[in-house]
This record gives structure tokens, C-alpha cells and sequence, in this order.
């Protein structure tokens, strides 16, 4: 039977630094337990990056609600109708009379040729609104109006009147019309 040594040994010398030192030597470590400590480091700095990267854009976002909070002066050259309207979201009043103006422009540079049947802001009004009714995103609402302007300059270009429309009144739409006289008209 063999008597164990009375040397002066500590936990720490033994064992390679015991327990709590494994974060401190590497000294037996396998590649496994280098790639779990690696993939840990990799999640905590993507997750600071990550955390950053949302508190910019938080940042940005209330700088972006407080420039659309900035008080609106409705224009008197490209009237816009109903300018508190917002079924768009961040779509500033600005941007929809500056799109007006666009619609305009191209409705001036087409009904000089020809009759205008009405005056070019009230119809640029018009057709904005029709536009903004119907569009549910900011990226839909500029395209469409940008399709509407591109459609008006080619009919220009092709010396054809844009032939516009009046929407109905109000009363007019929300009044009863019979069968009789629809199917007489």
C-alpha cells in the first residue's frame, strides 16, 4: 500500500490553475473550447454593433418626426388639397406640392397647344389627390406621380392633348341615380 506524498503541492500547481483558472491558461485547451470562446467573442461584438447601428436610426428617426412637426405654410401657387391628410406617412405637405408643381408644369407645357379645358393648377390639384388616394406608400405615391408627369410629357412630345377629366363634385357622386337613367346615358 503506497502512502500519499506530504509534499507542499497547491490545487493551483496540480491542476493547471484549478477550475477558476481555465480563463487564464490556455495550457490543455482543445480547438473546441477555442472555437466556443471565439463564437462568443463574435455574438457579443455583433450584438454591440447591432445595438448601435438601432440607436442611430432611433436617433435619425426623431430628428426626421421633428422636421415634419416643422409648421406648414400652405402655398398659394400649388394649392394641394386637404394638406393634414396622412394616409401616406412621412410624406411631407413640401414633397406633395412639389409634386403638383411637376404635374403642372407638364400640364402648361401640354395645353399650349390646345384649348385648356380648365386652369393648370386646379387639374395638377386634382390629379395629385387622385394619386395620393390611392397610393398606400411613399414609394407608390412617386412613382405613380412620376409616371403621371412622364405619360403627360410623352403626349406632348407627340403633339396629343392630355385630355383631363373633372372628378365628380360631392353631391354629384353621393347623390341617387336610377337604373333607368344610367342605362339611358
Amino acid at each position: 500500500m503506497m502512502k500519499a506524498s506530504k509534499g507542499n503541492f497547491e490545487s493551483g500547481d496540480l491542476y493547471g490553475g484549478g477550475k477558476r483558472a481555465h480563463d487564464d491558461d490556455d495550457y490543455g485547451c482543445n480547438s473546441s473550447d477555442a472555437w466556443e470562446r471565439l463564437e462568443k467573442e463574435e455574438a457579443a461584438r455583433m450584438r454591440d454593433v447591432v445595438h448601435s447601428e438601432f440607436a442611430k436610426r432611433r436617433k435619425i428617426e426623431r430628428q426626421r418626426e421633428s422636421d415634419l412637426k416643422e409648421v406648414y405654410i400652405p402655398s398659394t401657387e400649388y394649392p394641394i388639397k386637404e394638406p393634414k391628410a396622412k394616409t401616406i406617412p412621412n410624406l411631407a405637405p413640401q414633397r406633395r406640392e412639389e409634386m403638383v408643381r411637376l404635374i403642372s408644369q407638364a400640364l402648361d407645357a401640354n395645353w399650349l397647344l390646345f384649348e385648356r379645358p380648365c386652369e393648370t393648377t386646379e387639374a395638377a390639384s386634382s390629379l395629385e389627390w387622385s394619386i395620393y388616394r390611392n397610393a398606400k406608400t411613399l414609394t407608390t405615391y412617386q412613382h405613380k406621380t412620376v409616371a403621371k408627369v412622364t405619360e403627360i410629357k410623352k403626349l406632348t412630345k407627340e403633339c396629343e392633348q392630355y385630355m383631363f377629366e373633372q372628378e365628380p363634385t360631392a353631391s354629384s357622386s353621393t347623390s341617387f341615380v336610377s337604373a333607368v337613367t344610367m342605362v339611358n346615358s
